[in-house]
């Protein structure tokens, strides 16, 4: 009994000496991943379910990376600067790409030619 006690108490501190918490790192990997992921999930025309899904993880991650100082924010963001803009660019990218397509569909539904304006 006296062990596991010990056991306990020393995970117990380490616990608190490590926060119990992700690191700023790990916060930051998982929302250029969850970035991805939603890109990824726009380009497959996932379901408006599954895409609500990753942006609420999404903004659960932002959330907690808000929590942090803002010096650990600004270092965070130095330092995954380059994969936060590819992340960033791929879901613009898959957006604009969608977009595109619903324009090309709207645009074939037209009639031909512009229509004429009265008086001219």
């Amino acid at each position: 009994m006296y062990k596991i006690s010990c056991f306990l108490m020393l995970l117990g501190g380490l616990m608190m000496l490590t926060g119990c918490g992700q690191s700023g790192d790990s916060m930051m990997k998982e929302q250029i991943v969850a970035m991805n992921e939603f890109a990824d999930a726009i380009e497959s025309d996932s379901t408006e379910d599954e895409l609500k899904a990753i942006k609420e993880r999404m903004e659960a991650v932002d959330k907690k990376i808000k929590e942090l100082p803002e010096e650990e924010q600004k270092a965070l963001l130095e330092k995954h600067k380059k994969e936060l803009t590819a992340a960033s660019e791929k879901v613009t990218k898959a957006m604009m790409g969608k977009m595109g397509e619903a324009m090309e569909g709207f645009m074939k539904g037209m009639p031909e030619g512009m229509p004429k304006m009265p008086g001219g």
